[in-house]
């Protein structure tokens, strides 16, 4: 906030005037935030505005954002055979040890060079030890600098969601955009 109002206090010391400047401070931007209306009121307000700066922090090491990294939102359901683990093990199809296989594939399609990172941050499955899971789900995040590394992991993730490693199980895979790539280019 600081900083937004120094820069316009230097542009007018510098005396522009080529455009109006508007500044919009928000406490709640993030739209996955219950009752938030941030997202709608920046477009609203910047419908008809050449270029927007994001004030908030940039780089780690201090230095203007001139772009900002694309973000997946993931869900990977796997639907195995719940059964006991020591009266009916054969019975079971464990949709954990299925989800296992996804995970190390998943998180491989991390490649740091090209921006491209990606996490399973969440794993929920099975009810019991003494039982084969039957279900497990994972949350996955994934973040990159160029569109075609978002378009490159959602296919790959599309893939590996379509082998199966355990027989009688089935993935579900979910993917949500929930921020485009702002892709720096030399323009």
């Amino acid at each position: 906030a600081v900083i937004s109002l120094y820069a316009i206090k230097a542009l007018k010391h510098l005396g522009y005037q080529e455009s109006p400047i508007k500044i919009i401070f928000s406490g709640n931007e993030e739209k996955g935030h219950q009752g938030s209306t941030g997202a709608e009121v920046f477009l609203q307000e910047g419908k008809d505005c050449l270029f927007a700066f994001n004030m908030e922090t940039g780089l780690m090491d201090g230095c203007l954002c001139g772009g900002r990294k694309g973000h997946l939102g993931c869900r990977v359901t796997v639907e195995g055979m719940e059964s006991h683990a020591g009266n009916d093990f054969e019975s079971g199809r464990s949709a954990i040890e299925e989800a296992a296989h996804k995970v190390l594939a998943i998180q491989a399609l991390t490649d740091l060079d090209e921006g491209t990172t990606v996490n399973v941050g969440v794993i929920q499955g099975g009810t019991v030890q003494n039982a084969i899971p039957g279900r497990c789900e994972m949350k996955i995040d994934m973040r990159f600098e160029k569109m075609a590394e978002m378009n490159r992991v959602m296919e790959a993730a599309k893939e590996i969601c379509a082998q199966t490693h355990v027989e009688g199980t089935s993935t579900q895979l979910e993917l949500r955009v929930t921020m485009p790539v702002f892709e720096v280019t030399d323009a």
